[in-house]
């Protein structure tokens, strides 16, 4: 069905010369790949808010979109399979959230620990290393830069609800760092 949609769009968009001949198959996936991505968020987002709450689901789904779109990590082979893997980590993160009681301790933790992963486990950097993911690393350093010094901030001023609020912002860390080490896990077996 999404096939569907997306190559009467990409059709309409050719028939208006908004579209250059040959580029219906690349413009077909694009639009598939951002609808499904929309339609993830929006799941993931309905789930996340029925466990916590909309503003800590946003606040855990915008920075893992941030970080997973620079950092890249494991990746399931089908869309309905990245779906329901989402949908998996968002139930185990939160609900390690829960049970853990969030502390100033543990959000300290976690944003360590994921900050380590990243700068240290994301992608080695040799002589075949592409351009593209050399930005990325240096954009993802940079946003983690950025986070930590967030988090030292919002120490400083923390009350309950920013404590809390940091237990799914750092969560969203930790998952980023997991998916990394994901897949250097599947390369080193291949």
């Amino acid at each position: 069905m999404l096939q569907k949609v997306t190559d009467r769009i990409t059709f309409f968009l050719l028939q208006n010369q908004m579209l250059n001949e040959g580029e219906q198959e690349w413009c077909s996936y694009l639009l598939q790949k951002k609808i499904m991505t929309w339609i993830s968020m929006a799941i993931l987002f309905l789930v996340g808010s029925i466990i916590a709450n909309p503003i800590c689901t946003f606040v855990f789904l915008e920075n893992l979109v941030f970080l997973r779109t620079r950092a890249n990590g494991y990746h399931a082979k089908t869309p309905r399979k990245c779906l329901m893997f989402g949908i998996f980590v968002v139930l185990v993160a939160f609900m390690f959230i829960r049970v853990m009681r969030p502390n100033l301790f543990f959000n300290i933790a976690m944003i360590v620990a994921g900050v380590i992963i990243m700068w240290y486990v994301y992608p080695a950097m040799d002589k075949k290393t592409t351009a593209i993911i050399r930005e990325n690393k240096e954009k993802l350093r940079r946003r983690v830069i950025v986070e930590l010094i967030m988090a030292s901030v919002l120490i400083a001023f923390s009350n309950e609800k920013i404590v809390i609020l940091m237990s799914y912002f750092s969560m969203s860390i930790v998952v980023t760092a997991g998916t990394i080490l994901m897949t250097k896990r599947k390369e080193e077996c291949l």
